[in-house]
């Protein structure tokens, strides 16, 4: 079953492995709201972990295939839950490669646009999945990717003693001294005429999204909430203190917000009132332990901004290029190769400076989050120097050193070095196979017990 499987995961694409950190995120979310959970979220053991139904739902979209009998897709999107198990544990187990679920959060807050962690904790509620599952499932895609990025660069090598030391590399750790440049060390001309073509050029920057307000009757029982529906489901209300006014008169309390398209279709009970028309009333809905009715009141479309409304966020986009370029400059102009010498001449310009040893198969960074332009160099055999290109981060900007490399042990892998690495690599996941055991046992009972079927 393994090796017949693996095949069909490979795929010409495989740059795949690095964009699937910054999409899976979006395609969890798609998917996700295309699932019905059922009640108690069955679960059962593959291996160590458990294994909910909403993970082999995700795994069971991931596969396609809907032109299949329903059986049919639940048992290959079964045969592949097992195979990233077993995945999962060679790349923990044999090879070291490990990424907690804090990491999973880090290297998905940024490209998602997820700034807190109870940003993700409310999207994870209103999408009604486990934080575990998808988490789950999130880490066990990073390491499948990681695995198939092996694989291409084995194939590609030719030299197998190349292969090798990609491998301790690939694996090692960097010391890293990362400055927070302080921008108010930095003049900044602002030219007019350049700011109004850059914002001609880039409308799509200055887009305010959709925004509507709503009037939220909650009441402490359905009875009294279908009482101020049934009154007032036609009433045409002609300001929020009315509006106020007749629901405390039902012994309810009346609140205003308004939200932004984008957070509120993460909003569990407000997501539905995205897409009805100005002045629907709703009857009554339960959240959690309240009776709501609500009103749309407003629809504030979509618009761009003027220029002058854009004006600031243009001026600290200026400031922020004008930073890095003088930046550049300065890096090319001084030749500073030790980590000390380098935080000695660069802290005259920073706020603070950060000294870090992080694992470099994580394409992600502390401070300073994913960027994918740095990631290279972290991977040479060049040492202590600095990476020529500021970078960017939350509307801040660092200057990275890029100090002392610490390779992985070469020992562990020269098993690898054999005419049919690929091969290899396929017989060792083969032979983990055996290795997870399955609770049921059957496989017909596992998926019977998750899904029901």
């Amino acid at each position: 079953m393994g090796v017949s499987i693996f095949k069909t995961i490979r795929s010409p694409v495989i740059k795949i492995m690095y964009l699937l950190l910054a999409v899976s995120f979006f395609i969890g979310f798609g998917i996700l709201g295309s699932l019905s959970f059922k009640p108690g979220l069955p679960e059962i053991k593959i291996g160590d972990s458990k294994v909910k139904y909403d993970e082999f739902m995700l795994v069971m979209k991931d596969m396609g295939g809907e032109d299949l009998p329903e059986e049919t897709r639940a048992m290959r999107a079964f045969d592949m839950l097992v195979l990233r198990k077993a995945i999962s544990s060679l790349m923990e187990n044999e090879m070291k490669i490990n990424i907690d679920k804090t990491s999973i959060f880090g290297i998905l807050a940024s490209p998602a646009g997820i700034r807190s962690r109870q940003d993700y904790n409310n999207l994870l509620r209103s999408l009604g999945v486990t934080q575990s599952s998808f988490e789950n499932y999130l880490v066990d895609s990073y390491l499948f990717a990681k695995l198939q990025d092996i694989i291409v660069r084995v194939e590609t090598a030719g030299d197998f003693t190349e292969f090798q030391n990609f491998v301790t590399r690939y694996l090692g750790s960097r010391q890293l001294s990362i400055a927070e440049i302080d921008k108010s060390k930095f003049s900044v001309k602002y030219h007019e005429k350049e700011m109004k073509k850059y914002y001609l050029i880039n409308q799509h920057e200055f887009k305010v999204p959709e925004k509507r307000e709503f009037w939220i009757a909650k009441f402490s029982s359905e009875e009294k909430a279908r009482s101020f529906f049934d009154e007032n489901k036609n009433t045409k209300f002609q300001s929020f203190e009315e509006f106020e006014k007749i629901v405390a008169n039902k012994e309810g309390k009346a609140t205003t917000t308004i939200i932004g398209k984008e957070r509120g279709v993460q909003d569990l009970q407000l997501a539905p009132f995205f897409a009805v028309p100005e002045g629907t009333i709703s009857p009554p809905l339960q959240a959690r332990d309240e009776w709501w009715i609500v009103h749309v009141n407003k629809v504030f479309p979509e618009n761009i901004m003027s220029f002058e409304e854009a004006l600031p966020k243009i001026k600290q986009r200026f400031y922020t290029e004008q930073v890095k370029n003088e930046l550049r400059k300065i890096i090319s102009q001084k030749n500073l190769d030790s980590l000390d010498e380098f935080e000695r001449f660069i802290s005259k310009y920073s706020e603070n400076i950060y000294r870090e040893t992080i694992p470099i198969h994580l394409d992600f960074y502390p401070h300073i989050g994913v960027q994918q332009e740095l990631t290279p160099y972290l991977s040479i055999e060049k040492e202590d120097f600095v990476f020529p290109i500021p970078v960017e981060n939350k509307d801040k900007v660092f200057v990275v050193f890029i100090g002392k490399f610490f390779p992985a042990p070469e020992e562990k892998f020269s098993q690898m070095l054999i005419s049919d690495v690929e091969r290899i690599i396929q017989g060792i996941v083969a032979s983990y196979l055996p290795r997870i055991k399955v609770k049921p046992a059957s496989k017909e009972e596992a998926i019977k017990k998750l899904t029901g079927m």
